[in-house]
């Protein structure tokens, strides 16, 4: 059996994230509003943190179209294990601009929650983001990994 290599490459970006730790919802929210535009198409995003809720890295998990975005758990958390990270919160966007979430989103939710569970990552928060300011998070809304 063949040895695979695995490479995992770091991109610093122009956007200013935070570098201290990340305090609640709203400050969440907008620092994602930063790292996901808006658009005609759902993006889902992961941010990696540290033990003290700093961010170390982002990735766009996946992309979609106006009215969903197919996420794979396994995807969602393998750049996350490989940078080492102990804490994750995920988020995507809503083109249509209401933040309430979808029954598909609350089934993500409590897949990558449980995903998490087995795995040593913490899922702090899913945060949807709607049009302006507008932003539902399942951590305040007590529905984080809720079945």
């Amino acid at each position: 059996m063949k040895a695979k290599e695995a490479i995992v490459t770091y991109r610093r970006t122009e956007t200013d994230l935070p570098s201290h730790a990340l305090r609640d919802s709203a400050y969440v929210a907008k620092a994602l509003r930063e790292l996901i535009p808006d658009g005609p198409q759902e993006r889902f995003v992961a941010l990696a943190l540290d033990g003290r809720n700093r961010i170390t890295l982002w990735s766009t998990i996946a992309m979609g179209d106006a009215t969903s975005c197919a996420v794979d758990a396994g995807i969602a958390f393998r750049w996350a294990i490989l940078a080492g990270a102990t804490r994750v919160i995920f988020s995507h966007n809503h083109p249509s601009g209401d933040c309430t979430p979808s029954r598909d989103d609350d089934e993500i939710t409590v897949r990558l929650v449980k995903a998490g569970e087995l795995l040593g990552v913490a899922v702090l928060d899913h945060v949807v983001l709607g049009d302006y300011e507008t932003y539902y998070s399942y951590c305040d809304s007590g529905k984080l990994g809720a079945s």
